[in-house]
């Protein structure tokens, strides 16, 4: 059947013959040809890791093996599930609110399966403003070590980073999709 790929137009010619009550008789066409392969690792066409999106119901589509199943998936919250059509391809709605997002694709075929993993997606309905500390209060004293949570506002996607001069690391955090961060830190007296 592969060397059906070959011919022109990618048809297959046929002729059909037989007796009927008049008689014999033979008509003969053509018909389009396509031939699906026994399997095709799951790909995801429309989006990358990275990418942004529209909050809302957000198309994934792609290629896979024909009649398998794929699995839409973030990385909490339920998964949306569809068939892979007979010409290879799928597509797949599932709504995804006003955040980020840590999606995967699985395929599920009779014949093997794959999964594509860390997919990072982020809303596009970003939080613009200036960064500031909201706590704890410029000036603010505490009286013996321990943790302190720092919070505040900035543009949605940045990272804050907060360090006092030592040599531990930096605490960093990453403002989310309503433009608040917020991240502990050990300080000391």
């Amino acid at each position: 059947a592969a060397d059906a790929l070959d011919v022109p137009d990618n048809k297959l010619g046929f002729v059909y013959s037989g007796v009927s009550a008049q008689g014999n008789f033979q008509t003969a066409g053509s018909a389009p040809v396509s031939i699906a392969p026994d399997y095709s690792d799951v790909t995801l066409d429309n989006l990358a890791d990275g990418d942004t999106f529209t909050p809302g119901d957000v198309t994934f589509s792609g290629t896979g093996t024909p009649r398998a199943t794929v699995t839409v998936s973030p990385s909490t919250g339920a998964g949306v599930s569809t068939e892979v059509r007979a010409d290879g391809t799928w597509s797949a709605v599932r709504y995804l609110g006003n955040a980020s997002y840590t999606m995967s694709v699985t395929q599920v075929a009779a014949s093997g399966e794959n999964k594509l993993e860390n997919i990072r997606l982020f809303s596009d309905a970003v939080s613009e403003q200036d960064f500031s500390v909201t706590t704890p209060a410029a000036g603010a004293g505490h009286g013996q070590q321990g943790w302190v949570t720092f919070t505040g506002v900035g543009t949605t996607w940045s990272t804050v980073s907060i360090s006092d001069g030592s040599d531990a690391a930096a605490t960093k955090a990453t403002v989310q999709y309503d433009g608040t961060w917020s991240a502990r830190r050990w300080v000391g007296t």
